[in-house]
């Protein structure tokens, strides 16, 4: 159970590092650091690849020795480690895309406010009109 009880240790500490990415994104975000910002989401990308391909190992080998063998007290407190720190790095992505699509939808709302009706309408690919909304805004706050 070496093997598994090594995955499990490497998955723990790439989502504590996952984590601390997060929190560190988060701050980027409110001090308006955009370059910390782009790195920080590179850098969650790369993690998140690594704990994929960790997790694709757990699952095999779970797979492949399912009723060999039984995991000992402190392998399954490594695991509800595990997974307690999945949670709160999934907790904190919502979050944080909850942030980003409530920060676009105002300012949507403010672009639609005070320039009605600038915008020619859209269609999807089926024809039908479709509201064109921006993918992305950058605002220049040193004016």
């Amino acid at each position: 159970m070496g093997m598994y009880r090594d995955i499990l240790e490497s998955e723990e500490t790439v989502l504590s590092e996952i984590i601390e990415k997060q929190m560190k994104l988060k701050k980027a975000v409110n001090d308006k650091n955009w370059s910390c910002l782009m790195e920080c989401i590179s850098e969650l990308d790369e993690l998140a690849e690594k704990f994929n391909a960790l997790d694709e190992q757990r699952a095999q080998f779970s797979d492949e020795n399912a009723g060999k063998v039984e995991m000992n007290d402190e392998e399954v407190a490594l695991l509800s480690r595990v997974r307690g720190k999945l949670i709160k790095s999934r907790a904190e992505s919502r979050a944080m895309c909850e942030y980003i699509h409530i920060t676009k939808e105002f300012v949507q709302t403010v672009l639609d406010t005070a320039v009605p009706n600038s915008r020619a309408r859209v269609y999807s690919r089926k024809g039908y009109i479709t509201n064109s909304q921006p993918s992305s805004v950058v605002l220049n706050t040193l004016f």
